[in-house]
């Protein structure tokens, strides 16, 4: 470990680890506090509505007509973060996925980037699996990111990998590592949140800049297609269809792309790629 992470680790062990279970890991809920605002605009909804049947017209057809449409879609999409935790993140059977992923695609000695880390997931996961290697996580840590990196340096501490992770702030747009730096880059459902197309292409460019030659992309994204929009709602929109992801690697000529698809609650699929 180069000294670099140490004296980041170092730092960190200094500071007191908060959680009441100081051995289990906290890999926080995937933005639930969204879900929440939208059940809470819902409930607003609901309320104007009712106001609306005690005044007179036309006021009582404008509250009405406004309350209904908007308590109707935030209750909708709000509460259907419940099933979408529950069959696609809560099950402990789901955390293996990326287990079997990586199983199949490090060997051990592997230096990795992990885009949009987060809490630390899936470099933990990698983490896990590699001997002489290293993980490096990075993430603009904001929103449901958490604010800093702390949190993923301390499940990193709980599961027995620190010294072989480092988390940092970092910008998928404009990665700060030279060319041909890493084995692995991964992406844990990140990319859809880079706004824009133009981004998107700026991202991909960039992780294919850092990776070795022969070096892999690994993947994770959900589908916009029929189930996401039943689901969504219109929110769906903030996805891509299962086509945009393959044509985004084919025109930054990765090589040998495989796609696994998965069907569970939502629609998904595993992207594997060469430089």
């Amino acid at each position: 470990m180069n000294n670099k992470v140490a004296s980041l680790n170092e730092e960190f062990m200094k500071k007191k680890i908060d959680g009441k279970d100081e051995n289990k890991p906290n890999y926080g809920l995937v933005a639930v506090k969204y879900s929440i605002y939208m059940v809470i605009i819902g409930i607003i909804g609901i309320v104007i509505a009712l106001i609306g049947s005690q005044v007179y017209f036309p006021f009582n057809i404008i509250l009405f007509l406004g309350g209904i449409p908007l308590a109707f879609i935030c209750l909708y999409t709000g509460l259907s973060y419940i099933p979408f935790y529950y069959f696609m993140l809560k099950p402990e059977e789901k955390n293996d996925f990326w287990y079997e992923v990586f199983e199949k695609n490090i060997q051990g000695n592997e230096h990795v980037l992990d885009v949009g880390c987060g809490k630390g997931r899936v470099a933990i996961k990698v983490a896990k699996l590699l001997n002489t290697g290293k993980v490096v996580g990075i993430d603009l840590f904001k929103g449901s990111s958490g604010y800093s990196p702390d949190p993923a340096y301390r499940n990193a501490k709980i599961e027995k990998v620190f010294d072989k992770t480092e988390f940092k702030h970092g910008n998928l747009l404009k990665l700060e590592f030279p060319d041909n730096e890493f084995d692995i880059v991964t992406s844990g459902s990140v990319l859809h949140d880079v706004h824009g197309d133009k981004n998107k292409e700026m991202a991909m460019k960039e992780i294919f800049r850092v990776l070795k030659p022969g070096g892999k992309f690994i993947a994770f994204e959900m589908f916009r297609d029929v189930r996401m929009y039943l689901v969504f709602l219109f929110f769906s929109f903030v996805f891509k269809p299962k086509h945009y992801w393959t044509e985004l690697l084919n025109k930054f000529n990765f090589k040998n792309i495989k796609v696994e698809y998965y069907s569970e609650y939502l629609n998904y699929g595993l992207f594997i790629a060469e430089k």
